[in-house]
């Protein structure tokens, strides 16, 4: 819980200073659930991973719902100290989304 509210905590504290973020947890067009070629991708010099279907598909939920508001904690106090030190929700969740997906 204290690493993720640190995590949180960083993203909220890079948005205030207006810091470049980028954390790519796949590369996008990974996302696609239609697999790359491993020959073309090696050939392009990219790496011939491919995301299975349903990891896309998941990728692609998360990124449609993520909001911090539904943030979980053991204790409220942590959700609530977590969601207090964001001064625009629906600026920090588009910034989020951005970093993790790479928009």
């Amino acid at each position: 819980l204290s690493r993720d509210r640190d995590v949180m905590a960083e993203v909220a504290k890079a948005q205030e200073l207006e810091l470049s973020q980028v954390a790519m947890l796949f590369e996008t067009a990974s996302l696609d659930t239609t697999p790359p070629d491993a020959a073309d991708a090696r050939a392009a010099g990219k790496r011939g991973s491919v995301v299975p279907k349903s990891v896309a598909s998941e990728m692609l939920h998360i990124k449609d719902t993520l909001d911090i508001r539904k943030c979980k904690a053991t204790r409220q106090q942590d959700v609530d100290a977590i969601l207090s030190s964001i001064p625009d929700i629906d600026k920090f969740n588009s910034k989020l989304k951005a970093i993790l997906f790479d928009e």
